[in-house]
């Protein structure tokens, strides 16, 4: 599998436990293991996604590839502006999807950066 199929398999993920924790779903997936590769395969089977909910101002998704660097895998995301995008939405927060890539140097998110 690619880093692309990787991060799309992570997005399922957020979007299998929000449907599971706020709409009573069960958690859907499937489990494999690829011979002499030492960790197990998880693909998500979410009943809606982000084509769905591209304009619910109530989730802020930042498991997307644009905000990844792709010659080193680093994210885009900072705090300051993780705290920009939840102090102005529209609607309050209920699920805040992030990717927990290497951080470029300077722009680390701490748990200080979301719980303020």
């Amino acid at each position: 599998g690619s880093f692309a199929f990787l991060i799309q398999r992570l997005s399922d993920r957020n979007y299998a436990m929000r449907a599971m924790c706020l709409e009573g779903h069960g958690a859907e997936y499937n489990t494999f293991k690829k011979a002499n590769v030492y960790y197990v395969c998880v693909v998500w089977y979410p009943p809606s996604n982000l084509d769905n909910h591209k304009n619910d101002a109530t989730i802020v998704d930042g498991c997307h590839l644009d905000l990844i660097d792709p010659s080193d895998g680093k994210t885009y995301l900072t705090g300051r502006n993780l705290d920009s995008v939840i102090v102005n939405a529209s609607e309050p927060v209920e699920c805040l999807f992030l990717n927990a890539s290497q951080s470029n140097s300077g722009n680390c998110i701490s748990a200080d950066d979301i719980a303020t």
